[in-house]
């Protein structure tokens, strides 16, 4: 209580779980701290990191204060414990992730190091900015990244040579193969089982408008059209633009994330991964996109800028219905013709880019909406 969320006094958590590294536990790592909101923040991340802290022999991380300078944190095993090391990390700050992880990657020259690192938004105390990893993994979206960013904080990386044993290995086997059971592909009775595996996520763009409940034009209406909604989802996506599937640290599942590729059109040769829940509803049915190459760039570009995608839409669905009630005009938004169903696709990529380095009108909405409707006024907080 009384600790300032972008202050030296907060501690920013990465843990991970007695199963952690084991193929029950999988890969999960759990990032936490006091939220620049008040709260307590808390977000699953997905990936090879835990696992590798494991093998580092470490539990948790625990980070209080703040850096004078860019600093990143380097964690190793070594002959008597982990070893813990601050190195500067002036040349990394301001690339975007994707870019820093190629740096990294070279700099270490260890594939097997593994990382977790912000990007620009963060650096920009950009509202509920999550922290990401593996390219495409985030975790703590509700501004744990803000926070890492507080503190001078660009990436950890961690490499471990280490086992990790379990105290009954016949009991731990017998567990294991019941979960391997239950989730195969071919016997299992959770009929989720088969159709997470395969499609993803996005197969619920799919169903919720059979439910009532897939909301359109920042809420306004909660249903979407049938066919908007089948363009978004995990068949086209499959059929026209994944090249590659991609499961975390032992996962049961071939991939509920996957890798992407635009091979024509004006995004040619764009690349992403990880299309997932969010996207098709944040980034689509919410302000009224069908277009799916456009939410694969804007989703790509939340990854590569550290944005977290659901309040980039939650935000931009805001000031879309603002726009329409002339509560924002182009003289506020650079320009741009701010409507639901994103007629100006160029306009609304570099807006995610304004919004990470809060430039222009991307300074308003880099606050997220409830503070954002703040500044406007007018009545603008019930969109929000």
């Amino acid at each position: 209580a009384g600790t300032d969320p972008l202050g030296p006094d907060n501690v920013l958590f990465f843990a991970t779980g007695p199963l952690d590294g084991l193929p029950v536990g999988m890969g999960r790592t759990s990032i936490a701290c006091k939220s620049p909101r008040g709260t307590v923040a808390e977000g699953s991340c997905g990936g090879f990191f835990g696992p590798e802290m494991r093998r580092a022999g470490v539990d948790y991380i625990a980070i209080r204060g703040q850096a004078d300078r860019p600093v990143y944190l380097h964690v190793q095993d070594g002959a008597s414990g982990p070893v813990a090391e601050l190195r500067d990390a002036r040349h990394l700050w301001g690339l975007k992730t994707d870019e820093t992880d190629a740096a990294l990657r070279r700099e270490l020259s260890d594939p097997n190091t593994q990382f977790r690192y912000i990007g620009p938004a963060a650096e920009n105390l950009v509202h509920a900015s999550p922290i990401f990893g593996n390219l495409n993994n985030s975790g703590g979206r509700a501004g744990c990244g803000q926070v890492m960013g507080s503190k001078g904080l660009k990436a950890i990386a961690v490499r471990g040579r280490q086992g990790i044993r379990v105290a009954d290995y016949d009991a731990f086997l017998d567990a294991y193969q019941v979960l391997r059971q239950r989730l195969d592909l071919a016997t299992s009775r959770d009929m989720w089982t088969p159709v997470w595996s395969t499609y993803g996520a996005p197969v619920l763009a799919r169903l919720f408008p059979d439910l009532g409940n897939l909301m359109t034009r920042n809420a306004q209406e909660m249903g979407w059209d049938n066919d908007k909604a089948m363009r978004i989802s995990s068949e086209p996506y499959l059929d026209d633009y994944v090249t590659k599937a991609k499961a975390c640290f032992c996962c049961p599942w071939p991939a509920c994330q996957k890798l992407h590729r635009i091979d024509s059109g004006k995004y040619r040769g764009f690349k992403g991964g990880n299309y997932w829940a969010a996207q098709p509803v944040a980034l689509g049915s919410l302000i009224d996109n069908d277009d799916l190459e456009l939410l694969l760039v804007l989703s790509g570009l939340c990854n590569q800028y550290g944005l977290d995608v659901f309040h980039v839409g939650y935000t931009l669905a805001w000031a879309m219905e603002c726009f329409e009630n002339s509560l924002l005009t182009t003289s506020d938004t650079d320009g741009l013709e701010l409507r639901f169903g994103c007629a100006d696709k160029d306009g609304l990529v570099d807006l995610v880019r304004k919004i990470a380095l809060r430039e222009g009108f991307g300074l308003l909405l880099a606050q997220g909406c409830t503070e954002a409707a703040k500044v406007v006024g007018q009545g603008s907080e019930r969109f929000c």
